[in-house]
Parts: C-alpha cells; sequence; structure tokens
C-alpha cells in the first residue's frame, strides 16, 4: 500500500524511475491535475464494496468534519485553523511539528510522522482571543494525547477563567470550567500513562459534565452547573496560560466546539482516527 499527500500544480510523483507509476500524471505529459491528492492508495486485489466503505469512513476524520456542530478549533492540519472565523493560532515558546517530507515513508513511518505538535514544557499555541471563542452554555473539548509525563497538572486546551481540559497530576482526565469566578472541576476515574495515546474528550452543558477517553463514557457528573464565563483571556493549546499548567507531550487534533458531542459522535471521532494514533 501507498500512502501519499500532495499539492500538485504542474508536477507530478514519480514513485519510482523503473516504472510509470505516477500520482497527479499520465505519462506523455497529459492529463496533469491540478489540485490535491490525499492518501492515494494502491493494492494488489480488488477491494470489496464493504472494504471500500470502511476507507472513506476511516477517512472523514482527517479530510472532513466528523461530528456536526461547530468545530472552532482543530490542529490536525499542517497549518492550525479556525474553521469559523479564520481566527488561526501561532506558535509560542520552544515547540515541533513533526511533518511528512517525503511521501515514500513506510505505513509505520507515515503515522509517526503526522504532524503533532511536540511541547515541552516551554511552548505553546495561542489563539487569540475572539468572540466565537465565549462560549457560555455547551461544549466540547477534544484532542488526542501522548503526554511525557503524567506527575505534573498540565492543560491540553486551556482558556483561563473559562474552560479547560487538563491531565492532573495523577494522571486523570479533568474538565474544569469557571462560572461567576469560581472554579469547578470533573475528574475521569481511568488514569493515563506517559508516553501512550489516548483520545481524550470533555463535554458539558450547563448541568452535566461528561469525560470520555478512547471513544468510551469515563465519567458522568452532575456537580457543576451554570453558564461558563466569558473571559477576554487567549485560548492556549498546551497551556492554560503563558507561564501556568504548561503541557509536555505529543498533541494532535485538538478540537473545540460549541455544542455537546453525543456519546455515539465521541466514538465517531475516536474511530476516525485511531489508526494515527498507535503507541
Amino acid at each position: 500500500v501507498l500512502e501519499t499527500t500532495l499539492v500538485i500544480t504542474d508536477g507530478y510523483n514519480n514513485y519510482s524511475a523503473n516504472t510509470s507509476l505516477r500520482v497527479g500524471k499520465q505519462e506523455g505529459n497529459v492529463r496533469e491535475l491540478y489540485g490535491t491528492v490525499f492518501n492515494a492508495c494502491f493494492y494488489n486485489k480488488e477491494l470489496s464494496s464493504s472494504e471500500i466503505s470502511q476507507l472513506y469512513a476511516n477517512g472523514l476524520g482527517r479530510y472532513n468534519v466528523v461530528s456536526p456542530g461547530n468545530i472552532l478549533f482543530e490542529t490536525h492540519n499542517p497549518s492550525w485553523q479556525d474553521y469559523v472565523n479564520s481566527n488561526n493560532g501561532t506558535l509560542n515558546g520552544t515547540q515541533t511539528r513533526i511533518k511528512v517530507v517525503d511521501s515514500r515513508f513506510s505505513f509505520a513511518e507515515k503515522k509517526a510522522n503526522n504532524g503533532e505538535l511536540i511541547l515541552n514544557a516551554d511552548g505553546y499555541e495561542l489563539i487569540t482571543d475572539d468572540a466565537t471563542l465565549d462560549i457560555t452554555s455547551a461544549i466540547t473539548l477534544e484532542a488526542w494525547v501522548k503526554p511525557f509525563t503524567v506527575s505534573t497538572l498540565q492543560s491540553v486546551i486551556g482558556k483561563n477563567n473559562a474552560y479547560a481540559l487538563n491531565i492532573t497530576a495523577t494522571g486523570a482526565v479533568q474538565f474544569q470550567r469557571w462560572s461567576g469566578t469560581t472554579s469547578g472541576t470533573v475528574d475521569s476515574t481511568t488514569t493515563l500513562s506517559a508516553y501512550t495515546w489516548y483520545h481524550i474528550a470533555a463535554t458539558y452543558d450547563g448541568t452535566t459534565t461528561k469525560i470520555y477517553i478512547n471513544g468510551s463514557e469515563d465519567k458522568s457528573a452532575t456537580s457543576l452547573s451554570g453558564a461558563i464565563d466569558s473571559v477576554a483571556d487567549d485560548l492556549l493549546v498546551g497551556a492554560l496560560t503563558s507561564s501556568t499548567q504548561l503541557y509536555s507531550g505529543y498533541i494532535d487534533s485538538a478540537k473545540v466546539y460549541d455544542s455537546a458531542l453525543t456519546a455515539t459522535q465521541i466514538l465517531t471521532n475516536y474511530q476516525a482516527e485511531s489508526e494515527d494514533h498507535q503507541n
């Protein structure tokens, strides 16, 4: 199987000088493609209709919005994007973004070079405060994480004095929200281990908080209630503020929704990208 991601303007990708297998162009300078090719695959068998359907379903998480609702921010793309208002983020401090640099990587190498952000508790992604980020009622925070440590309080997504998705000093996934300037938290029952990929998510609808790990509901609580405070603080990925709760590890596909996703939608998101986050 060959997998590749290309943006083609007037060229092509030739996999071997000894063959005429090309992506984006037919031999003889004809039928050149102008556009984007994503995950071009070649198999040595005829796929069944169910296999084709599964490949399509698997791709939804990478090439489309998986769940309904308003995704305000998503980090899987090479350039981290706000899909609604183009309020894109900027990198701050020390960080590394891995990118695919050769489409001929093996399958395992491709999965290890997806474009995740690597942080070492001294960098973060900053999304300038915007009215669209002042989510006061229903919200979902979601991300793929592979922490280097689970011994300190770290924010995966944080808007100080409003809402945050954290990993606690004991390794629990934590949803934090401020209402009437009072902070409240709900922690997962399951704890995470260092150097392991997890899909984590938290939903809040004003009365019920739910935490999900790897597509399954881990905790449901009604201890928090009330509207989330609207504040002027920036949204950070990998920290709560520029100097507090800085995260150490990998972060990928961080998302913020202005709705509380259902359990089915969370599971769909997890399944769509699980193959991309193998330990």
